[in-house]
């Protein structure tokens, strides 16, 4: 089937997707030196060109056009989301075309003529499926997917899921079933059941390798210096972009250290006899903060949005997520002293763990964090206010499904062996394995069946629907 593919950026990716049945014609990906190239006619669309707006040099003939004006007033939804996705990023997508950002009209052009790019593109290459390797949460990924639902082709949707110790993922075909469960018929006997391990999840534990990281570490620097001594020709070549690159991490060093410093000016490592909430934060953007979570991706708007559903006398413990960047998203300097005006709210030191916290509080109420599923483990019920992995088993909520003050009086008791009963089912639905380059490192798995099971996936789903 003719497949539009975005991202899967690595090589192993590559692999994954050269060993699957798609027949690829366009991909948002740079073209790297792989056997699936074999296919001439695979037209390749890097982050350069998606991030500045321009066209591949196979489009070189492409005129710049618009839809029908109709076609944007009866999308409005589209543009909305659109723009949002591009106002929460301002930061990348400036430093390329910082242009579009010159006022609402100019902005709203863009849009409108990137949405008729892609709409071009799925009807030339007569494209039959769009691949997803997460959920589509970039400016083009989410026109793409959108425009396919319209057109009806079908889409694939790589979910990712870990119960903290293993990876898996799911394989959805719409951002509004991101998690679909198939029935388990296994006896309880030969039911698998969760592993409650205290601490963070596998996946978190990236060290110095962190792809967030933001840091300046003298060791790079000295080895830098090292490589000039040993070939001054090629440094003289390559300075000017190695420059800018180390100016640019003592920039985000330096607006991290100011954010971090009035964190902790802010923040308590001690958490009061009374009932709390537990409400840790997301990386922010990121694609399950926006668009799957809505106008949720907004903490002041959350924390409101709590609020209105408890007792005055309920804390709000927040914790900040330690990879978040500052430069991009909604956060300026002065957040978190907005977040302090609300009522009841705290500030916990990033030094406590997830773990320790969930044991002091009554509650977790998150976006679709992994902290749900951990706060789950622990045999207390959580709040989601978007679709999360785990979004279907037993005892989680959703903030407008569920009396919040009941949770927190302790009116649901969670019941171990239902959670353990839905795991199997969890298990039977989803694949091992992952799609998603940040967690490469915490595979249970090895790379080749890594391969396998992403290959396995998209064949499965083109099969089932050949049916």
């Amino acid at each position: 089937m003719r497949a539009l593919v975005d991202g899967f950026p690595r090589v192993w990716q590559h692999d994954a997707i050269a060993n699957s049945d798609l027949s690829i014609k366009y991909w948002l990906t740079s073209k790297q030196n792989h056997k699936i190239y074999g296919e001439n006619d695979c037209v390749f669309h890097d982050a350069l060109l998606s991030l500045s707006g321009g066209r591949p040099s196979a489009e070189v003939g492409y005129r710049e056009k618009y839809l029908p004006d109709k076609f944007y007033c009866d999308n409005k939804n589209l543009i909305d989301i659109v723009e949002k996705i591009l106002r929460l990023r301002v930061y990348n997508y400036s430093k390329i075309n910082s242009y579009i950002y010159k006022d609402q009209s100019t902005l709203r052009r863009f849009i409108f003529k990137e949405i008729s790019y892609w709409d071009h593109v799925l009807k030339k290459y007569k494209i039959e499926i769009v691949v997803h390797e997460a959920m589509p949460h970039t400016h083009d990924s989410y026109i793409i997917y959108y425009l396919a639902k319209m057109h009806d082709i079908k889409t694939m949707i790589f979910h990712r899921a870990s119960d903290g110790i293993s990876m898996r993922f799911f394989l959805a075909e719409s951002m509004d079933d991101l998690t679909p469960i198939k029935s388990n018929d296994s006896d309880n006997g030969n039911r698998h059941r969760p592993k409650r391990n205290s601490g963070p999840p596998v996946y978190s534990d990236y060290g110095k390798d962190n792809p967030w990281n933001q840091n300046v570490y003298i060791s790079d620097v000295l080895k830098g210096i090292a490589k000039i001594i040993k070939n001054p020709f090629v440094f003289v070549i390559t300075f000017p972009k190695k420059l800018s690159i180390l100016i640019e991490r003592f920039k985000l060093a330096l607006v991290r250290f100011i954010y971090k410093l009035e964190y902790r000016f802010l923040c308590t490592d001690t958490l009061p006899n009374k009932k709390i909430i537990y409400f840790p934060l997301h990386v922010r953007p990121e694609d399950s903060s926006y668009p799957v979570g809505g106008n949720f991706e907004d903490i002041i708007y959350c924390l409101e949005y709590i609020r209105e559903k408890i007792d005055n006398d309920v804390i709000i413990a927040i914790k900040e997520h330690p990879n978040q960047r500052y430069l991009d998203g909604n956060m300026y300097f002065g957040y978190y002293r907005e977040l302090m005006k609300h009522k009841n709210i705290i500030l916990l030191d990033q030094k406590l763990t997830s773990d320790e916290i969930i044991d002091k509080c009554n509650i977790v109420m998150t976006t679709n964090g992994q902290t749900g599923w951990e706060c789950l483990l622990k045999d207390k019920p959580v709040v989601l206010f978007a679709s999360a992995w785990y979004t279907d088993f037993p005892y989680v909520f959703f903030i407008d499904d569920v009396d919040v003050m009941s949770l927190i009086n302790g009116d649901v008791h969670v019941d171990r062996e239902k959670v353990d009963e839905f795991y199997s089912t969890y298990l039977s639905s989803s694949y091992p394995g992952t799609t998603n380059l940040v967690v490469e490192h915490a595979l249970d798995i090895s790379m080749q069946d890594n391969i396998a099971s992403i290959s396995g996936a998209i064949n499965d789903k083109i099969s089932e629907w050949k049916e």
